[in-house]
């Protein structure tokens, strides 16, 4: 009860009144992405009624992953995943480039699913309707200097600095279903971290 009211307070549904209690609230509206929730960033920039995403799929195929890829979802060093590559806008400005890495199941999943292929849908709703739900996330920020790929993609200058984070996702069963590289232009999307005691 404890933590589901917290998670209402950090998310501004609810607030807590000083020897009075809990009351309903209305949130703020949010300008960016909300790092520490399960939801991705397509859920929550619509459930703020934020409408302007455009997602454009670059790649979508079986493929050997990285090697920092292959550690943090645990798979051998021949396995293929499913690897879905993506540039996102916000408001018609350059704002995120992407890359995910999907094991087994998980692949599969996102790989028969037209809405997410073209970039209307989203992936963390397709992977909780496959029964993939995150039990736990370890998130690393980091701002880097753009590599040519992130530079060309955003259409920043190469060595620019951008920030970038590596998420992976496990269920319940500790099964890393997810690992994404997301490189974010916090200028166009700036990165928001709730905090609420408990």
């Amino acid at each position: 009860m404890r933590q589901t009211l917290a998670k209402l307070e950090s998310e501004g549904y609810a607030k807590r009144v000083a020897r009075r209690g809990m009351f309903a609230s209305t949130p703020e509206e949010s300008t960016g992405w909300t790092v520490q929730d399960t939801q991705g960033f397509l859920e929550l920039q619509i459930r703020h009624g934020r409408n302007g995403v455009d997602t454009q799929v670059l790649d979508a195929s079986l493929l050997t992953p990285p090697s920092h890829a292959r550690e943090a979802l645990r798979v051998a060093a021949d396995e293929e995943v499913f690897v879905l590559e993506r540039l996102r806008s916000r408001d018609g400005e350059l704002a995120m480039y992407s890359t995910n890495w999907f094991p087994g199941a998980a692949g599969a999943a996102i790989a028969a699913t037209a809405d997410v292929l073209d970039g209307s849908g989203s992936a963390n709703s397709t992977l909780r309707a496959a029964g993939f739900v995150t039990s736990g996330a370890r998130r690393v920020v980091e701002s880097l200097p753009a590599p040519e790929v992130v530079a060309k993609h955003l259409q920043v200058d190469v060595g620019r600095p951008v920030l970038r984070i590596r998420s992976t996702s496990w269920d319940q069963n500790d099964f890393r279903f997810d690992y994404y590289e997301t490189w974010v232009l916090t200028d166009v999307v700036p990165l928001e971290i709730n905090v609420a005691s408990n």
